[in-house]
């Protein structure tokens, strides 16, 4: 891409948190990368505890946790909430948590061909 071209964006974009147990937003984002074409995620890991009032076994616990956070155009949103809501078992016990919210603006980065330098 020529310095002085714009970078493409990602008109009216979403993104998408979800927050999941441990070792588990690896297989998540491969599988919207296979299956939705979706290129567009990063994971880091937090540590977070459950507020539920019926666990209070585990209550005040810290564990460490998975965070996927993914930008789409809003046209494609819901789509992909719903897709991860059920792919990464969400609606299940202790499954995690998701959400959805508007960006201002976003720049799309690709990674350059190197076959020619190589």
């Amino acid at each position: 891409m020529n310095p002085q071209t714009p970078a493409p964006v990602i008109k009216n974009p979403k993104r998408i948190v979800v927050i999941l147990p441990k070792d588990h937003a690896l297989a998540i984002v491969e599988n919207l990368h296979t299956q939705k074409n979706i290129n567009t995620c990063n994971i880091h890991r937090g540590r977070g505890r459950s507020t539920a009032v019926s666990d209070v076994v585990s209550y005040g616990n810290y564990a460490e946790v998975d965070v996927i956070s993914v930008i789409v155009e809003a046209e494609r949103a819901d789509e992909i909430f719903e897709y991860i809501f059920f792919e990464a078992e969400i609606n299940q016990p202790h499954g995690g948590f998701i959400y959805q919210m508007p960006v201002e603006k976003t720049s799309v980065f690709k990674i350059p061909d190197l076959s020619e330098v190589i």
